[in-house]
Order: C-alpha cells, then sequence, then structure tokens
C-alpha cells in the first residue's frame, strides 16, 4: 500500500492507458462470473502492480508472446470481437518508457498474471 507520503513520478495517461488495458484484458479472459485481483506492493524505490484472474491456462509459449505486436491467444478472434492486439504490447512499451517492465505468468489451477 502506498501512503500519502510516497510519490510516483509518470505520466498520469500513459499509466491509466496501462491500468485500462491489464484490466480490460483481465475482464475478457476471466472466466464467466470470475474474480479479477488487483494488488500493489510499494517499497521505497519501486511501485508494482499485480492483475490477476482465473481465465482459462495459458501455455508457456502463450505466456512467452503475450507482449508482441498484433499477437493474439485466440487466432480466431476478429479485430471486431477481439481488439487489435496491440494492448498487451503497448502496456510493455509504456513500462520500459518508465523505466519497468511487464511480466506475464499462467497462475496454478487458471488464470494469468501480470505484474508491472
Amino acid at each position: 500500500h502506498v501512503s500519502a507520503k510516497e510519490t510516483v513520478r509518470a505520466d498520469r495517461g500513459r499509466l491509466g492507458q496501462v491500468l485500462s488495458a491489464l484490466i480490460d484484458n483481465a475482464v475478457r479472459y476471466a472466466s464467466d462470473g470470475g474474480l479479477v485481483e488487483i494488488d500493489c506492493c510499494a517499497d521505497a524505490s519501486t511501485l508494482e502492480l499485480i492483475v490477476r484472474d482465473r481465465g482459462k491456462s495459458a501455455s508457456v509459449e502463450d505466456v512467452s508472446r503475450f507482449f508482441e505486436r498484433f499477437w493474439r491467444s485466440e487466432q480466431s478472434r476478429s479485430r471486431y470481437a477481439g481488439g487489435t492486439g496491440l494492448g498487451l504490447s503497448a502496456v510493455q512499451a509504456i513500462c520500459k518508457a518508465h523505466g519497468g517492465e511487464a511480466k506475464a505468468a499462467a497462475r496454478t489451477g487458471g488464470g494469468l498474471e501480470i505484474r508491472i
């Protein structure tokens, strides 16, 4: 939890874009009625945001490709039904521009965890 004394220096609009993309992605892939969890951890020099869902399990190969431009885990999805495939690549680019990174991992029991 971040106290009132701590300050994050960042582009508010871009971080809003990151949050929006992560939440949209988690909601889209969370199983029906599934829970989306959002946690935040901070220390003196680092802020970490974690978004978790309990959707369909992802393969190791899929997880390694999540941040590639135009890549979609469901290749059958059209741009109309599933976006452009740019959301998570933009998340990674914005994180890198702020001196950080985004990491994805499959969760035990199904679902995905993304840490920025």
